[in-house]
């Protein structure tokens, strides 16, 4: 098993993911994952019962919904608070919840 750190860079990280994977490294519960897989915000691979997550399905997620060259650390951090809160919210509202605390 590969293990993942939160400080990772997105292409160090394997092809396929488990969710405790990306949990760790988007630094949220495996529960915010799934919400994530299930509103369509993750792209997900069904292997018989097991769940994976392509590393490109994230790499798109954090360009798009939370995109990195816009946003300072504090922003970035805020993004994923309120995501973690509000799993099923889109860029639009990930971005209007952020950049309102500038």
């Amino acid at each position: 098993m590969t293990r993942i750190e939160r400080s990772a860079s997105i292409d160090s990280l394997p092809n396929l993911m488990r969710v405790s994977e990306v949990a760790v490294f988007l630094d949220c519960g495996e529960g915010t994952v799934r919400a994530m897989v299930r509103a369509g915000q993750l792209t997900s691979v069904r292997l018989g019962r097991l769940l994976r997550i392509p590393r490109c399905s994230i790499a798109e997620w954090l360009r798009v919904d939370v995109p990195g060259a816009d946003l300072g650390a504090a922003e970035r951090d805020a993004a994923l608070a309120f995501v973690r809160a509000n799993p099923r919210a889109t860029s639009d509202e990930i971005l209007a919840a952020v950049r309102g605390r500038r």
